[in-house]
């Protein structure tokens, strides 16, 4: 966004060039269809991180078996906190979420 002269704003639209947001919610059948119990689905791949699995307020970096694609970039780690999220950057601390 550019401010102009005149206090205005300018919007500038971005058409998401690297990805496509859709949401479906519950009802709607196509989100049954894109549903995956990873955990069943391949229940022989499944590893148990057992720091995150017993802890509170951790973050740990992971490594992935395939490309995950972020914004154009493919990345094999990440580091996925037990706040429900995965930070992409560079760890700062071991207590990224407090």
């Amino acid at each position: 966004m550019d401010t102009l002269p005149d206090n205005r704003t300018r919007v500038v639209e971005d058409n998401h060039s690297y990805y496509v947001s859709r949401l479906y919610g519950p009802s709607e059948p196509h989100s049954r269809e894109l549903w995956v119990d990873v955990a069943e689905a391949n229940r022989s791949q499944v590893k148990i991180h057992t720091i995150l699995s017993n802890t509170h307020r951790q973050a740990s970096r992971v490594v992935l078996s395939f490309d995950f694609p972020f914004y154009g970039h493919p990345l094999r780690q990440i580091t996925i906190a037990t706040g429900g999220f995965i930070f992409m950057g560079d760890v700062i601390h071991r207590m990224l979420t407090a």
